[in-house]
């Protein structure tokens, strides 16, 4: 009997990192092994947060899914439960009692009873546990901590217990610090994770107490911190790729032979024994390797230029129109030979649909473009066909997301070992998310020209606002279209100003305009006016007027009528965001520095100055390294706050990019404005970033320029102040 082949739908957070391509990568394995087609869905997105996630694409073409950690909300993962298809959680127990669904973890309990023994091999015997609270699998080590203390006959002694709120290196820290004043009498650390050992390492080592010396200590997860850390941390290597393989063993027994699937599959884990322990010296030429010497430094260097390149790649991407035929173009320069973008279209109901913008490569037709299908049937099979098993090629899916939500997806085919590669993945990332604005754009306006010519057939076709008023501008009469637009009855606005429901500027500048038109019998075009519904909400509109004298009122008739422009107004506004905001942080970009500086510099009296304050974050690159750059983008979030919290409406706050920052200020009178400024953004990044209860502390180091004084062009006033910032950065740092 020939066997079936079936299609795994994979959700992962990201694909990249050594959990997650090591995850991929036994996954992809299995799948080739049993002849099945692997669809991974990255859930999380540039301007995605977990909760948010909600596309179905892939869900009618998958037979089973695999769920790897929290890759999507719980309530999504039991709409694919409810589907009646298989399910199997990796790293997570959210199903694990459901029909049809089974769990695969790491045995963290043995593993854990195992490094236990081993240090209690080395003769120690009074052994400290470093754990953070809420997390169920550093409870799961504990107990195997426990246990192994039972097996060996040692009492447990809660006086080498410690608990952080978190699992994060800063925790591990406060308990080295603890450890080390106490001086409680201990010869070995077991901590819960390799973030909790580098922070107690951290602490013990400044405190002078020499790993593995006076205390051995071990980790947990073999992440590249164990590696890094000096001495190299002893650990506990969770068999990823083998937790993927049974993952797609599990439902290739499901799917093929009918096997039940449930429970929870526990895979062992494997020490690492590494010099924290005692148990030798690091190879030297993997010392050198791992601190940089032959791989990651110039891999950080590489991955950290690669921000750059993906600026470089805005003004040509931006500029692309939903009509243009190579849209897909920049996929060149990457190894994937397939590529498929759609555009959701969302309708009322839920049930929605995408439409095929563009197709790369020469094995799926071009005659696909323009096609629409139910969003769940993406990837059709023809896309899918192209993928092939002897070219190891695996199929992903990303989510294009602006701000303001999801608005497509884009298919990609290529070779598994190549896709997952740092370079490639990044410079993919950086031009989906520019693709992604570039596509935002392109529909925004596409919609406001669809506006335009609605409400031009509306204008000709159908009713707008009329009102009648005498030339003190009280309303005599208001037709039927008018009453619905602002929700009033007539008796309410016949014999009321017509400033009553209008703003004062806009009152102010209808009546110059009106007057005008009564003195020489012109016509008022096109005066935009900002008027107000009953409930108080705000309503735009070009109003057009014209001043009658009937015979039988001597007093001219003043005609009016608004024709509604609040959608457009909208529209504008997102655009001149889109245009002018940072899409990270939504302070103003580099293109709205320029602008804004320009102008005040313009606009500046005579003995008036404008300070420029260059601000560059220290030690980012630690805390994407240390926390992952999905939390260094929320840290770059929470500085952009406090800087525009420093601001008034006559200054400006904005990203240069990067970790660099600039404040604009206008209004300088004397030299102790600009101190004063100096001392309030440092005062207001006091603030520390709040992650998971841990508290991240913001450094910065600031440079100032003033016109006219230092310079008297925007660019050279940004030039002295990044010159003055990198003179404080070097101070500050001789100073550490």
């Amino acid at each position: 009997m020939m066997m079936a082949r079936y299609t795994i739908g994979v959700y992962a957070p990201v694909l990249d990192g050594f959990y997650f391509s090591s995850m991929l990568d036994g996954l992809f394995a299995a799948s080739l092994r049993h002849g099945m087609q692997m669809v991974t869905l990255q859930s999380w997105p540039e301007f995605c947060e977990r909760e948010s996630y909600d596309l179905m694409v892939a869900t009618a073409c998958a037979d089973a899914f695999v769920v790897i950690g929290e890759a999507v909300p719980r309530g999504f993962m039991e709409r694919l439960q409810q589907m009646g298809k298989p399910v199997v959680c990796i790293g997570t127990s959210w199903l694990q009692a459901a029909k049809d669904c089974a769990t695969v973890l790491a045995h963290n309990e043995l593993s854990a009873k195992e490094m236990v023994l081993h240090l209690a091999g080395h003769g120690h015997e009074r052994i400290a546990f470093v754990g953070g609270l809420h997390n169920s699998d550093v409870f799961e080590r504990f107990r195997g901590y426990q246990q192994a203390l039972r097996e060996l006959g040692m009492p447990y002694r809660e006086e080498l217990v410690y608990w952080g709120q978190t699992v994060m290196k800063s925790d591990g820290r406060k308990a080295g610090e603890q450890i080390a004043a106490e001086q409680v009498p201990m010869t070995a650390i077991v901590a819960g994770n390799d973030l909790l050992a580098a922070g107690v390492l951290e602490a013990l080592t400044e405190a002078g107490i020499a790993v593995p010396d006076r205390v051995a200590l071990s980790g947990y997860d073999d992440s590249e911190i164990a590696l890094v850390s000096k001495p190299p941390l002893t650990t506990v290597r969770q068999k990823y790729a083998v937790m993927g393989n049974k993952a797609v063993t599990l439902l290739f027994d499901r799917l093929q032979n009918g096997v039940e699937l449930k429970g929870v599959h526990r895979i062992p884990a494997e020490l690492v024994l590494r010099c924290s322990c005692g148990c030798g010296a690091l190879d030297e030429s993997k010392s050198q390797e791992l601190e940089g010497g032959l791989y990651h430094g110039p891999m950080r260097d590489f991955t950290s230029n690669l921000y750059n390149i993906g600026m470089a790649l805005n003004h040509s991407v931006l500029s692309i129109s939903t009509s243009t035929d190579r849209f897909l173009s920049w996929l060149d320069q990457t190894p994937y030979h397939t590529g498929c973008l759609v555009l959701l279209d969302r309708q009322e109901g839920g049930s929605n649909e995408v439409i095929v913008h563009d197709v790369y490569g020469s094995r799926l037709s071009r005659q696909w473009i323009g096609c629409r299908l139910a969003e769940e049937l993406f990837p059709m099979n023809e896309l899918l066909q192209c993928g092939s098993a002897e070219e190891r090629d695996m199929i992903t899916l990303h989510p294009l997301q602006t701000p303001s939500g999801f608005i497509g997806c884009l298919a990609l085919i290529g070779p598994f070992n190549k896709q997952l590669s740092s370079l490639t993945y990044d410079f993919m990332r950086i031009n989906i998310n520019v693709m992604a604005i570039s596509v935002g754009r392109a529909r925004l306006r596409e919609q406001m020209e669809e506006s335009e010519a609605k409400y031009r057939d509306i204008f000709i076709r159908t009713p707008v606002m009329i009102f009648m008023a005498d030339r003190d501008m009280v309303m005599r009469d208001v037709n039927p279209y008018t009453l619905d637009q602002l929700d009033y009855k007539e008796e309410e606005l016949v014999g009321a100003s017509i400033g009553s429901i209008m703003s004062s500027d806009s009152y102010a500048r209808m009546k110059a305009k009106v007057a005008e038109a009564l003195g020489g019998k012109q016509i008022v075009e096109n005066v935009e006016v900002k008027l107000f519904r009953k409930d108080g909400t705000a309503l735009y509109g070009l109003l057009n007027a014209n001043a009658m004298s009937l015979s039988e009122r001597p007093d001219p008739t003043v005609y009016i009528t608004i024709r509604d422009i609040t959608e457009r107004k909208a529209h504008e506004e997102v655009m001149r965001q889109l245009a002018y905001s940072d899409p990270l942080t939504g302070l103003a970009n580099r293109l709205r520095i320029y602008d804004f500086l320009n102008q005040a510099i313009a606009e500046a009296a005579d003995g008036e100055g404008v300070a420029v304050f260059f601000i560059d974050l220290d030690r980012f690159k630690a805390v994407n390294d240390t926390y992952g750059h999905d939390t260094g983008d929320l840290y770059l979030r929470h500085v952009a706050g406090l800087l525009a919290s420093c601001t008034t409406a006559n200054d400006l706050a904005a990203r240069l990019g990067g970790d660099e920052f600039i404040v604009v200020m206008t209004g300088i009178q004397e030299a102790r404005q600009v101190r004063q400024m100096t001392d309030k953004i440092s005062a207001s990044l006091a603030v520390p970033y709040l992650h998971h209860e841990q508290e991240i502390p913001v450094r910065a180091s600031i440079g100032t320029s003033l016109f006219p004084d230092d310079a008297r062009e925007a660019e050279a006033l940004i030039q002295r102040a990044d010159r003055v910032m990198y003179q404080v950065k070097q101070t500050e740092d001789a100073r550490r």
